[in-house]
């Protein structure tokens, strides 16, 4: 997910409690949006350098 306005990206893991994570960062930034059953994804062709450097990144892995 990207969150152009508060410069933050979400890399949605599946498996990975990434749709909660989502949910919060919905929440916390008041943002609306339905949801789909499976995703949302995002595509590299969509973040550029620029994003790379400006943004807060984030990604969750869990240690099975």
């Amino acid at each position: 997910m990207i969150y152009s306005k508060q410069k933050v990206i979400f890399i949605h893991i599946p498996k990975n409690a990434g749709t909660t994570i989502t949910k919060a960062l919905d929440s916390a930034f008041k943002i609306k949006r339905k949801r789909k059953r499976r995703g949302p994804w995002i595509h590299d062709d969509k973040i550029t350098e620029q994003m790379i450097d400006d943004y807060f990144i984030i990604a969750v892995c869990r240690n099975p």
